[in-house]
Formats: structure tokens, C-alpha cells, sequence
């Protein structure tokens, strides 16, 4: 097993990503998905796998989010990204991620370009653009790896100039059942109990979810030190929750304020327990935040006229001048006079800027 950590391995197979265009695929990449290969059942098991997928494109930063059907997302590699976009997207931002509402309004895992998850979530790019701007991002594409209880492992490659071309994208999308599979073959070694809590809280990682493993007969197999604790701390609540699932099939309950216990199968090749089920708790999460529904805080609402108010809605839900005067009935030159008016008042020069002000006032309202 490779000692090297994913980002000291980065300057000797990261010279491999192809360039803009090419075909091919990168010769390194084949040592990169080796050493993914041979690292699994290792705290870094993941951040080889980013690595490999990073090596068959161009790319300038990346990343791995977990997504939850219930909880906020999670970042367990954020490289090159500022602790300061970190801390303000886990705080609102992650509400605004398309990928995050993709994910829990039922999305299926593949390579996913940005432009193919707006499409199919019918957003405006111009709304998504405000975060992907504060990264310092002109395109991304996520691999979305096979879920285990509704959760799923994404791995973000990002550019921070220009976009990916459709060569790009068919590589991976060639490349996933590779990374799909060592995933899987990954996610069955950490399950059949060799895997500890305390190796990934030490390595930097969001503290493991309390889960356990049932059999098809809904008997249990195993359960992760996360679980034991969790059942030594509130094990009344917790059997309670338990017993509140559906007796058979997947589900979920609300215990304990904001925690949630939620059930899904496991596919039928999964080694452990073929056609089980997986049980997990996980705090939830705040709802996403819908594109066409922006209601103004108070403390910027208050500094703005009607008019105003209207016009700042519609540029949060993505709009342009063009179709702002349409729905407002007014001419474009009005508008071009409105947002004079209104982004001297706010102190401002770029719409980026009023999405912003909008996140903020949001914040200190909570």
C-alpha cells in the first residue's frame, strides 16, 4: 500500500492530464489508477481515486463532496479551494449546489457535466454562476460513484478558465465502470469490518455516519464504532427510531430533534449481505434552496424600493435584463436605470455581488 499522501502523488501523475482536446488516453493515467487500486481500504482511499479521474482531463482544482438524500453535504478533499469558500458553503452555499438538489430529488450516478445537471434541473446558468464565480470555477464535471444508503461520493474536477470539451467528457464516461468498480470493490472491504472509525476521523474526514448492515431477513450482520456509540449514548431514542421504520423495505424517521434514521436496500451482489439493507443516521439537512423562490430578508428588502425589490428577485432566479422588462413590462433602458440606481444604493458593481449580499443577509438572519 502507497504511503504517499494523494496530494504527494499529485506532481508525478498530474503531469499526465491530457491536453485541451486530445484523445488519447494519458499513459500515467494507468500508474494512477493503479495506485487507487492498490490503496484500497486506505484513509486515502478516495483521494487516489479523484486523482485518477483527474489524470484523463485537463483540470485546475478538485474535490470530493458527499451527498445525502436527507443530510447537508459533506467535503472530504478540498484542494486548492480557500478555507473561506469551504466555511461559506457549508454554511448556505451547499443549498444553492445543483448538484446537491440533483442528488436529493432522486439523481442516478455517472459522469455529470455541469451543463447536463442545469438542463435537466431547468436552472438558469446565470443563477449558478454566482458560487461557481466566488470558487474561482468556469466549469465543472462531477463523478458521481454508486450510493450505499442514499449516500453518494462525488468527484469534482474543476477548471478555473474555459470549458470542457465533449472528448473530455466521453473519456470519463469511458473510464467510469473503472472507477464505479473500484469504488464498489472498496466500499465491500471497508463493510466486511476491517475498516475503523478512528483511521478516518485522523485523516482529516468528517466523523463517520452510524450505520449498520442487515441481511435480507432484516437480521443484523454488523454495525461501525459510530453506531455502537451512538446506541451507548442514546440507545432508548435509537431502538425507538428503529422500530418506527416499516417492517420491511426502506424508510425513514425523525429522532432526536434533527437526526434521521433512514433505511435502503443493498444490491443483490453486495458481499456482505446480498439484498440487505443499510441503516444510517445522519443529521438532516436544510432544505435546497428553489431557483423561482426568493424571498428578500428584511434587512436588504428595506433598503430597496418595490420596483427594486422585484428587479433583485428576478436577477437571483437568473434572468437577464431583457426578460426582467419583459415581465415587468417595462423597457430594457428602465431597467438599465433601475440597476444604476440600485447598485449604487447597495454599494455594488456585478450581479455576483447582489447574490452575494442576498447569502449574507441570509446568514445573519439565521
Amino acid at each position: 500500500m502507497d504511503a504517499r499522501t494523494p496530494t504527494e502523488i499529485a506532481s508525478q501523475i498530474g503531469e499526465g492530464a491530457p491536453s485541451r482536446g486530445q484523445g488519447s488516453l494519458p499513459r500515467r493515467a494507468f500508474a494512477a489508477f493503479g495506485l487507487a487500486a492498490a490503496n484500497i481500504l486506505s484513509p486515502n482511499f478516495h483521494g487516489y481515486l479523484l486523482q485518477a479521474a483527474a489524470s484523463l482531463v485537463p483540470h485546475d482544482l478538485l474535490s470530493i463532496i458527499r451527498y445525502s438524500r436527507v443530510a447537508a453535504p459533506d467535503f472530504f478533499v478540498r484542494q486548492d479551494y480557500t478555507p473561506e469558500f469551504v466555511a461559506l458553503y457549508n454554511r448556505e452555499f451547499y443549498r444553492y449546489d445543483p448538484y446537491y438538489r440533483y442528488w436529493k430529488e432522486g439523481g442516478a450516478p455517472g459522469v455529470k457535466p455541469m451543463s447536463r445537471i442545469l438542463t435537466e434541473l431547468k436552472l438558469r446558468e446565470r443563477y449558478v454562476n454566482a458560487v461557481l464565480a466566488e470558487a474561482h470555477i468556469s466549469d465543472e464535471v462531477s463523478i458521481l460513484l454508486p450510493p450505499i444508503g442514499g449516500g453518494c461520493l462525488a468527484l469534482f474536477i474543476d477548471l478555473t478558465s474555459g470549458k470542457f470539451s465533449k472528448a473530455d467528457i466521453a473519456r470519463l464516461e469511458d473510464a467510469y465502470p473503472l472507477i464505479a468498480g473500484l469504488q464498489e470493490a472498496h466500499v465491500a472491504s471497508l463493510q466486511s469490518g476491517i475498516w475503523s472509525e478512528r483511521d478516518e476521523v485522523s485523516n482529516g474526514l468528517p466523523a463517520a455516519r452510524p450505520t449498520r448492515i442487515l441481511d435480507r431477513d432484516h437480521i443484523e450482520v454488523c454495525q461501525n464504532p459510530a453506531w455502537q456509540h451512538l446506541l451507548a449514548r442514546e440507545g432508548r431514542q435509537l431502538m425507538q427510531a428503529v422500530e418506527s421504520l416499516p417492517q420491511a423495505g426502506a424508510g425513514q424517521v425523525t429522532f432526536h430533534g434533527d437526526l434521521v434514521l433512514h433505511r435502503a436496500a443493498l444490491p443483490a451482489g453486495f458481499g456482505l449481505a446480498p439484498g440487505g439493507w443499510i441503516e444510517m443516521v445522519e443529521p438532516q439537512g436544510r432544505s435546497p434552496r428553489h431557483p423561482d423562490h426568493f424571498a428578500l430578508p428584511p434587512e436588504l428588502a428595506e433598503k430597496l424600493t418595490p420596483r427594486e425589490a422585484d428587479i433583485v428577485r428576478l436577477i437571483l432566479q437568473g434572468y437577464p435584463s431583457t426578460s426582467i422588462a419583459d415581465k415587468l413590462g417595462v423597457s430594457r433602458g428602465t431597467i438599465k436605470n433601475h440597476r444604476l440606481r440600485l447598485y449604487e444604493k447597495l454599494d455594488i458593481t456585478t450581479e455576483r455581488e447582489i447574490f452575494l449580499r442576498y447569502i449574507s443577509a441570509n446568514i445573519a438572519q439565521d
